[in-house]
């Protein structure tokens, strides 16, 4: 054999047939796969307006209703970037000031530290002698802590949203519609990738798994990048799979390409890099001349797409390779000794604030500052035993969304029922059916191992959950085929059923929440953003009647059915509650008010009486209710 022909590259690797993959699926469904196979283009078309029939129904639901205005919340990362983008296509481009958000716990912060250090504000105020009345101290502190002019955020989703703006005028509508989109691509990609590894049998189950999915389908309808992460996270397993089958230059700078787009959409899609170029090294590492010219293509590809944000960066003085500032307070939030940043976001000013201040919000001094917060290895160690359960709790955590407030309101969520829960018990089950093929599905289980890694790191809630849920589908397909055809062979197929029966009961029965998840800040924002400014036309005019109609929707509307079936001898037993009984007290007052001035005394009555007794269910409640 010449050298020439010694280091050519071997054939294209085919992709894992399903007897490969597991000899059981193919003797349980032998004469389904070939049938699906012939037929994929009508499932995947009816799977395909079926995705669609679903996106149109929830935006029917959304767009134009009081719900859609949450995004405007002011404490919430939905508004910021919606600022944000409003500021790039108003001209400033290129982010030549500091730009950050300032909500009500980033003042908490600063308030507190400068309780404690005085100094530091006298030192901000007398370097801004002439400061305005909108100047803000501890904006300027906070500006400092997340690096001056440093992205605050990953930024293609705000830059993405500013060129709707610019295009349409209205840039929230047309990102809505466009992540329905990415949505409906995501799940072509899904089935894609799952018919490759697995078979069209769990490729079909797949499909409708992704169909029934509502924390999916929920995500796509709320302005914040969660949609675009799970897209991304798709895409890049796709691009690496078909780079490794076809091992050349070509294919691994389109992978580069997909990475990079991933890595400004969510930074942390770089680990994904690292790990598949790891495991791509040390499968050609005999060939190491086609590895080193691949890996260089791929890295080609990657810094291609980052090198404006270098450029961007070197302009306006921010450091080169950044393109977050959030990971610090994030990451010292999540992990300072007996946090309460586990399943939700909850900073806490005292164990935070001096950590923050004392490194000048430096991403590696606060990591190590928040590590040494522990008493012991076993304090830390328990934390992260606490977020890994919280993965596996039945209950979509909120953070700037709340899927549970959504659901109340659109009936296509109460349609697609499946929730991370039902994902993260059965996808186990599945991971363990396929153990012994792992080495085909590298792909999968670098992401998997990133999601997961990214919830122990930091915090768990349900849109950071969420990528994850998508990965772990057509784990959970494989299951069902799988148990669904255990009982060809008896002895191995009792053994799975087991498992499955196992691991469902520990993980998702055991774990499933029947307490109510809404929070009083979804509702407070609808009725500040959107009722509001209606009411306030019509108490001009004195519009008595339209005022009192008006109000009395939002209460119809809104009013949590828990709230509506309490009784005064009830306790409240979570401060959750509490809030939102005591919101909902007011409303009844204000519409008692409402009705006298309308001359309804008898419905003006009847109001008064509701609201006070809620309000004396919340002074009984109180002080026993908990988080």
């Amino acid at each position: 054999m010449s050298s020439k022909q010694r280091n050519a590259p071997k054939s294209k690797v085919s992709s894992p047939s399903v007897e490969a993959l597991n000899p059981s699926i193919r003797s349980g469904l032998g004469s389904i796969d070939p049938w699906l196979q012939k037929k994929s283009i009508w499932i995947i078309s009816i799977l395909v307006v079926a995705w669609l029939v679903t996106r149109i129904s929830l935006v029917n639901e959304v767009v134009n209703e009081p719900i859609q205005v949450l995004y405007l919340w002011d404490d919430s990362d939905n508004r910021f970037f919606d600022d944000w983008a409003k500021r790039i296509a108003s001209g400033d481009v290129l982010g030549r000031e500091a730009y950050h958000p300032y909500h009500s716990w980033h003042k908490e912060f600063a308030e507190y530290y400068f309780q404690k250090h005085p100094e530091k504000e006298q030192q901000i105020l007398s370097a801004n002698p002439n400061r305005d009345s909108t100047f803000v101290a501890g904006k300027v502190l906070w500006n400092e802590w997340y690096g001056g002019n440093t992205f605050h955020q990953e930024p293609l989703y705000p830059y993405l949203l500013a060129l709707l703006y610019k295009i349409t005028g209205n840039g929230v509508y047309w990102m809505l519609l466009l992540q329905c989109f990415i949505g409906i691509l995501s799940g072509l990609l899904l089935w894609k990738i799952t018919q490759k590894h697995f078979g069209h049998p769990v490729a079909l189950i797949a499909g409708i798994l992704y169909l029934l999915c509502g924390i999916i389908l929920f995500q796509e309808i709320v302005l914040l990048r969660t949609t675009w992460t799970v897209f991304f996270t798709l895409v890049n397993i796709w691009t690496f799979d078909r780079a490794i089958d076809k091992r050349n230059w070509q294919s691994f700078f389109i992978a580069g390409l997909t990475i990079g787009l991933g890595f400004l959409m969510q930074s942390t899609i770089s680990l994904f890099f690292i790990g598949i170029l790891i495991i791509y090294g040390i499968q050609e590492r005999k060939q190491l001349s086609l590895l080193s010219k691949n890996v260089l293509a791929a890295l080609i590809g990657f810094i291609l797409i980052f090198s404006p944000v270098m450029i961007r960066n070197g302009i306006v003085g921010a450091p080169l390779m950044s393109s977050s500032s959030v990971g610090a307070i994030t990451f010292l939030a999540a992990n300072v000794y007996q946090t309460n940043t586990i399943n939700n976001w909850y900073p806490e000013k005292e164990k935070c604030a001096e950590i923050m201040g004392r490194n000048n919000g430096q991403f590696l001094p606060v990591v190590i500052d928040a590590l040494k917060s522990h008493p012991s290895i076993s304090s830390f160690l328990s934390n992260i035993w606490v977020k890994l359960v919280s993965i596996f709790m039945g209950v979509e955590f909120s953070s700037n969304e709340n899927y549970y407030f959504y659901k109340s309101q659109v009936s296509i969520l109460n349609y697609t029922p499946i929730k991370f829960s039902v994902l993260a018990a059965f996808g186990l089950v599945g991971i363990i059916f396929t153990i012994h093929q792992r080495k085909k599905l590298w792909g999968f289980y670098i992401s998997i191992l990133l999601q997961v890694s990214i919830l122990l790191g930091f915090y768990v809630s349900g849109r950071l959950r969420t990528p994850l849920g998508a990965l772990l589908i057509p784990f959970v397909a494989y299951a069902i085929v799988e148990c669904f055809t255990a009982f060809k062979d008896k002895k191995s197929g009792l053994i799975k059923i087991a498992i499955a029966l196992v691991i469902g009961y520990f993980l998702y029965y055991r774990n499933i929440s029947f307490r109510t998840q809404l929070r009083s800040a979804d509702m407070i924002t609808v009725y500040d953003k959107y009722y509001i400014p209606k009411i306030e036309v019509l108490d001009a005019k004195k519009d008595w009647k339209g005022l009192s109609k008006l109000h009395l929707e939002f209460m119809k509307r809104f009013e949590p059915d828990f709230v509506k079936g309490l009784s005064t001898n009830e306790m409240l037993t979570f401060v959750t509650d509490v809030s939102i009984v005591r919101y909902m007290a007011r409303h009844y007052e204000i519409q008692s008010q409402v009705f006298e001035i309308s001359n309804e005394k008898e419905f003006a009555n009847r109001y008064k009486a509701r609201s006070l007794e809620l309000y004396e269910i919340v002074k009984h409640s109180e002080q026993n209710a908990k988080m």
